[in-house]
């Protein structure tokens, strides 16, 4: 599934694409998303993750 965002700068518009993948095995070294909810990331990317995965 492809989300677009249109993310509202005050000197521009960014359409942002996030793409939704659905693998059947186990990725080494990933984190969880109680981890991912920790780190640092632009506003825009924090709202995609708060709106579909909490």
């Amino acid at each position: 599934m492809i989300k677009e965002i249109i993310h509202k700068l005050s000197h521009q518009h960014l359409h942002i694409h996030f793409f939704e993948l659905q693998i059947n095995e186990i990725i080494p070294h990933a984190i969880s998303l109680e981890e991912l909810k920790k780190l640092p990331v632009p506003i825009v990317i924090h709202n995609f993750i708060e709106t579909n995965y909490f």
